[in-house]
């Protein structure tokens, strides 16, 4: 409600967060105070961004996107853990850094047997493909799937970063 009365906005938002938050018992059970719906009634009628001044833009900013190579696979769920550790760490770094990360360790992680491991490779390079650089883990040469990565990261002559 709103000092003019009831907003049929806002009620069509409390219903919608409702059914999306319906885990959140506790939430649902106590209400939606008005300024939180009013919140949501602003963003969606355009009064007002739910950001800070800082980080208001008049148009978005292009970030660089980095896909993270390395190896991946190994004989024991111990060494794929520590691999795919390793890359989350370049992962984080490059995040930091300002890019946005693909980190397909943290994809698929665990997933083996899920789909044939040829599945995983297809999918990655054409992550690759729409990604602007690539970045190339230490240990890289240890692996069959960073090296097709960096062949084809080549072949399309992407921006090529070795740790």
């Amino acid at each position: 409600m709103h000092n003019d009365g009831p907003c049929p906005l806002c009620e069509e938002i409390e219903e919608a967060l409702k059914t999306t938050m319906k885990r959140d018992m506790s939430l649902v059970q106590t209400g939606f105070s008005h300024d939180y719906l009013r919140g949501y009634h602003d963003a969606v009628k355009g009064h007002m961004l739910m950001t800070t001044t800082a980080d208001r833009v008049d148009e978005p900013k292009r970030i660089k996107l980095a896909y993270i190579s390395g190896p991946y696979s190994a004989p024991t769920l111990h060494e794929i853990y520590a691999n795919i550790m390793l890359a989350s760490k370049y992962a984080e770094k490059y995040w930091k850094l300002g890019y946005g990360v693909f980190c397909p360790h943290l994809n698929s992680a665990f997933m083996d047997g899920v789909v044939p491991y040829g599945r995983f490779i297809d999918a990655d390079l054409e992550f690759l493909r729409r990604f602007d650089v690539i970045v190339m883990m230490p240990n890289w040469r240890s692996s069959n799937g960073a090296a097709a990565e960096l062949k084809l990261a080549k072949e399309l002559e992407k921006e090529i970063i070795y740790e």
